[in-house]
């Protein structure tokens, strides 16, 4: 609605031609108006070298008298064209302040758009990051219960051999220590740091990679947001949302 209305006013303002023409119109009639004030002086200088002809006389009277009269009238007109140029170029200045103001709208428009798109961006990764963390610790639970259930076979199987006498003890005992250190070299190269999403290098958002809005052709204004730039949901001053951007990016 703004770009329509800056758009019909632009339409109604004077075109440049039209000031160009009003200019030799003016120009026009000062020529007029001094070429008006020649003949006058000639016409009264006429009228003392002629006072014998009383009916010629008479004529310069009258002539002068339309003259001047003539001359009023462009006078009049020149003032109108003067008030009307002022007019239109007080336009002109009010409609260029108007289409800055409409141009920084559509500025902010776009900004709250990449706004509104980088944290849709975030909270996405923030989800898949979630689940993939509940994955983790699902998967290690099982893990352990596993672990759990190898070791209780192994304790049973040792016991069974050892009251058989399949195994000899002190054999088995040594055997099980010289295994010790391998076995704990492994578990140190096998450790894992504990999972956080903190640790996480999210990737950047650029500007190409936030998807774009659809955009109503009857307003030219993303579909959802009122002809202001903003929607139902978000309040607030620009500081407020550049300090919640701060805060998203340093989260975790």
């Amino acid at each position: 609605m703004l770009v329509s209305r800056l758009e019909s006013r632009i339409r109604d303002a004077p075109q440049q031609k039209e000031l160009d023409q009003v200019k030799e119109l003016v120009a026009k009639l000062t020529s007029d108006l001094s070429a008006a004030n020649e003949r006058v002086a000639r016409q009264g200088e006429l009228l003392k070298k002629h006072t014998s002809q009383e009916g010629r006389v008479k004529e310069l009277e009258t002539r002068e008298a339309d003259l001047l009269r003539q001359l009023s009238q462009n006078q009049e007109q020149m003032a109108a064209l003067q008030k009307e140029s002022s007019s239109a170029l007080t336009q002109s200045l009010r409609l260029s302040r108007e289409n800055q103001v409409l141009v920084a709208e559509k500025d902010n428009i776009a900004r709250r758009a990449n706004r509104a798109g980088r944290r849709e961006m975030v909270a996405k990764h923030r989800e898949v990051l979630e689940s993939a963390k509940a994955k983790f610790e699902e998967k290690r639970v099982e893990g352990e219960k596993e672990g759990d259930q190898i070791e209780l076979q192994s304790n049973i199987d040792l016991l069974t051999s050892l009251i058989s006498g399949a195994i000899n003890q002190e054999e088995e005992l040594a055997r099980l220590k010289g295994l010790e250190d391998e076995v704990a070299e492994a578990a140190k190269a096998a450790q894992v740091s504990d999972f956080s999403i903190g640790k996480f290098n999210l990737p950047v958002v650029s500007e190409d990679s936030v998807a774009r809005m659809e955009i109503d052709p009857s307003t030219s204004i993303p579909v959802g947001l009122n002809p202001f730039g903003t929607n139902a949901e978000e309040k607030g001053s620009n500081e407020e949302e550049e300090k919640e951007d701060e805060e998203m990016t340093v989260e975790d």
